[in-house]
Parts: C-alpha cells; sequence; structure tokens
C-alpha cells in the first residue's frame, strides 16, 4: 500500500492473489472426514470458509462495478469420504484497464499465499508464507550482464527481507500470528484512543460484497 501510495509502482495494472490450502493439513483433514462439520453447512462449503483471504488483498485495486467471472470444482471427487465440497476456484476480475486473478487451489504444492501487483512503474511480489516483499529488477546492462544483474539485485532483496525476519524471530515478532497480534492490538488501541480502527469497515463491506458475487456463481460448483 506504501508503495501504491508513493508511486513506486506507478499505475496498477494487473493483481493476482493466490491462496493454497492443505486439506490434509490439521483444519482440513477434519473437515474432508467429517460429513457433520459446520464448513459442510455453509452455502459455499469450503470455499465460503476461505474465499475471504483471497479476495481481501484485491478490493482495494478495483471498484464496486468490476465485472466478475468465477469458477469451482472439486479436483478429486472421490478423494474424500465427506460430501461434495469444492476445492478448487478461479476468479477473473475486469474493472476498466484494471484486472485480477485469484486462485485457490487445495492441491498445488508446496502451499503458497502470495499477492503480486503489476504497475506501469514496477511490479511488487508479496509472500505470506515467508513475509516477504520483493520488486521488481531492472538493468540498464546489455545481453546476459543485464540478465545476471536483475538476478543479483532479486537475491540481495531477498537478503535483505530474510535478515529483517532473523531479527524479527530472535524478537518473537517472526510467528504464523504475527499479523493477527497486531491487528487485535490495533483495533483495542482504536477503542481506547478513539481513533481508526486497522481495517476499515468499508473495506470489510468491499470484501463482503464480492464474496456473495463469487459464491452466487459457484453456487451449483461448491
Amino acid at each position: 500500500r506504501q508503495a501504491v501510495a508513493d508511486g513506486i509502482l506507478g499505475e496498477v495494472v494487473h493483481v493476482e492473489s493466490f491462496l493454497g490450502y492443505a486439506l490434509a493439513g490439521q483444519f482440513g483433514s477434519v473437515v474432508a472426514a467429517d460429513r457433520d462439520h459446520w464448513v459442510h453447512r455453509l452455502p459455499g462449503k469450503l470455499i465460503h470458509n476461505v474465499v475471504d483471504h483471497l479476495l481481501n488483498k484485491i478490493t482495494e485495486f478495483v471498484s464496486a462495478e468490476a465485472t466478475v467471472h468465477a469458477r469451482a470444482w472439486q479436483r478429486e471427487p472421490d478423494r474424500h469420504a465427506a460430501p461434495r465440497m469444492a476445492d478448487e476456484l478461479r476468479v477473473m476480475i475486469f474493472d476498466g484497464d484494471v484486472s485480477a486473478f485469484a486462485t485457490f487451489t487445495s492441491h498445488a504444492q508446496p502451499l503458497a499465499h502470495g499477492l503480486v501487483v503489476y504497475g506501469t512503474r514496477n511490479s511488487a511480489r508479496l509472500d505470506f508464507e515467508s513475509g516477504t516483499i520483493v520488486f521488481g529488477s531492472t538493468s540498464a546492462l546489455p545481453g546476459p550482464f543485464g540478465r545476471l544483474s536483475r538476478t543479483l539485485g532479486q537475491s540481495l532483496q531477498h537478503f535483505r527481507q530474510g535478515t529483517k525476519n532473523a531479527v524479527g524471530f530472535v524478537r518473537s515478532e517472526y510467528h504464523a500470528l504475527a499479523g493477527l497480534n497486531f491487528l487485535i492490538g490495533a483495533f483495542y488501541d482504536s477503542i481506547r484512543e478513539d481513533t481508526p480502527v486497522p481495517i476499515p469497515y468499508e473495506d470489510i463491506l468491499e470484501v463482503a460484497a464480492m464474496t456473495d458475487i463469487v459464491l452466487t456463481q459457484v453456487a451449483n460448483d461448491a
């Protein structure tokens, strides 16, 4: 957001949100095996439970008038003991000169959770699993020297991000729920100090509205 606000990326052209899910993981295995799990009672089942994590990174880049195309399916119907449940979702979004893709997958490995924002000046790649943000590298050098320079530029960014995360680890700030802890703390601070909430309510409503559109389109698939 700061990079966009500072003009580092220029005008946003395209956004890609990606979310991987472990069906055999701590939560997924329970949902897949238990026919009475509450997730199966949601209109969109598994997708209904996770789609906001996929869409909340896109809505701020497109308007409420954006055109949305969504499709969901179950990749391996005979794999689960539980009732039929879509475990793959693809969403295409078009809003004037801005487009966005959203991918939810329960089968691609390794698990990934990321966002890529492409702009007219630069691009940014966020990896929420490793906690890194890396910008595109350019070089004025010719041929292979330019390609090598770009590779080294990317490597240097990863090194800096890794160093920052190592410091966070030493301070007990580099863990899966660090962001959630920050948001909860910021929310209570907003109550005590009468300041804006960390996630504006308008943003929440935008995500909810797009969620409704996606779930309506995939209702027969989920």
